[in-house]
């Protein structure tokens, strides 16, 4: 008797590949099942339709027959296309194989693969710094790249963690799940399986992240918004985020990149005191830049300002 022949879903799949009663992905109501990155199936037969098969798998202990889409699986025990990871450590989803760009909301839980017209490093003296961010804030152009557009859902957490991940200081996409961290932090290595491992994250969660976590990559909190500035100004990278009192912003928060002043935008001062930032942002509206202090407005139940040393 020939051995079965057994696949995995790949990586392609990312937020998992539906597993359905007919081979007709037009109809919401067929789906059986999400299946996770890694999960196997057995390949029963074509389908009778282009690159649909008839397989079983397993959920939950039970054995389960239906259709996938073959397009999204790689056969069995072959090279993993899943990244793995030892230890507490940042994590992104992969890209390989992917394009991601500022023009499309395609693959909006992975970094961008375009590359800005030059990269902010942390050791280059403070003027360059500055202008690398002011060259990356024009080219983000968040009031007009799709990516951030408001759509009834808002983005500020896409563009605060593109342009951290463009100016080398980690602020999480994604974030490893509980279950995770507790593998990892055991020695074991954990494969980045979305939904399984890790978990999108909204400005909420980032805001408790970064209490919790953001030491352990480089944030430093502080209570002084002059130092803020001050850092901003000299190119530093960072982050002021809030964690929206129950029923404010949909219980999501907000997050937004503190930034330089330049000729336009000044922080706002009260006898030489900081009293409002100099931010760009994504949102309701989208600033490339914009003075203010919304944290302080009576809807967010906590925030934080955060410097990336």
């Amino acid at each position: 008797m020939s051995q079965p022949e057994k696949f995995v879903v790949s990586n392609e799949a990312s937020q998992g590949l539906n597993f359905r009663s007919e081979p007709d992905p037009s109809d919401p109501t067929n789906i059986i099942a999400t299946l996770p990155v890694n999960q196997e199936v057995i390949k029963l037969a074509d389908a009778g339709v282009p690159n649909w098969w008839k397989v079983r798998t397993t959920i939950g202990g039970i054995s389960n027959e239906g259709y996938v889409n073959r397009k999204f699986l790689r056969p069995a025990g072959s090279a993993s296309d899943v990244e793995v990871h030892t230890g507490v450590r940042a994590v992104h989803l992969p890209t390989t194989g992917k394009t991601v760009k500022r023009a499309s909301k395609a693959n909006l839980p992975y970094p961008l693969t375009e590359n800005p017209p030059v990269q902010r490093a942390k050791d280059d003296p403070p003027a360059q710094r500055v202008e690398a961010i002011r060259q990356l804030i024009d080219w983000l152009n968040v009031p007009q790249s799709e990516r951030y557009r408001a759509d009834g859902n808002t983005y500020c957490n896409i563009y605060a963690y593109d342009y951290c991940f463009l100016t080398g200081a980690y602020l999480p996409r994604v974030w490893w799940t509980g279950k995770a961290l507790i593998r990892l932090a055991a020695g074991e290595a954990v494969p980045v399986i979305y939904g399984e491992t890790v978990n999108e994250k909204l400005a909420n969660e980032l805001n408790d992240w970064f209490k919790q976590w953001g030491a352990d990559f480089g944030w430093r909190r502080t209570l002084d918004l002059n130092e803020l500035q001050q850092a901003a100004n000299e190119g530093r990278v960072c982050i002021t985020v809030g964690k929206s009192k129950p029923g404010f912003h949909h219980g999501h928060g907000h997050i937004v990149a503190v930034v330089p002043e330049n000729d336009n935008f000044r922080a706002t001062r009260s006898n030489g005191k900081v009293i409002e930032l100099v931010k760009s942002q994504a949102g309701s509206v989208n600033f490339k830049y914009h003075v203010d202090h919304w944290w302080n407005d009576g809807t967010y139940e906590e925030f934080g300002h955060w410097i990336h040393d």
